[in-house]
């Protein structure tokens, strides 16, 4: 039945609330998803795209009742680098998008107050979950490429 259209959203929807999952349990969740994504590839896609947009419009939305919701989806996106459900990429452009959403050319950031936090937990929780691979391998030996801010 994972061919039903219906069946496919449903169960990508429920790996996407990775905020009702324990903490420390989101790594099933990413390994879960990396295995179905073997068979149904839709899913995978599906989820990762989910995710990547709710750490976008999490962005926009910014309210503090949300932040864990935020901590959990950018752990999920972390996990799934692990897993090699992401390239490396995806994860530069989200902590590039995390630093700089909403930043005016004058340095100011309208959206978030100066004591604002969400945004360096947001990036050191994806660090701490996929940045140990970053120092291993090919990417240790590319050139990782540095945004600066004005």
């Amino acid at each position: 039945q994972w061919y039903q259209r219906r069946v496919a959203i449903t169960a990508g929807k429920c790996l996407c609330r990775v905020w009702m999952v324990k903490y420390n349990n989101i790594y099933c969740v990413a390994s879960l998803l990396s295995g179905l994504a073997q068979f149904q590839e839709r899913i995978g896609i599906l989820v990762v795209d989910n995710v990547v947009e709710a750490i976008r419009i999490g962005m926009e939305i910014n309210q503090p009742q949300y932040n864990q919701r935020r901590i959990s989806e950018a752990k999920l996106l972390g996990e799934l680098y692990n897993y090699r459900m992401v390239e490396s990429n995806l994860i530069f452009n989200t902590l590039y998008l995390i630093i700089s959403f909403g930043l005016l050319p004058d340095g100011s950031n309208p959206i978030d107050p100066p004591t604002e936090t969400i945004r360096i937990r947001l990036i050191l929780t994806i660090l701490e979950t996929s940045g140990q691979y970053f120092e291993k391998g090919s990417l240790k030996k590319k050139k990782v490429p540095t945004a600066t801010l004005r």
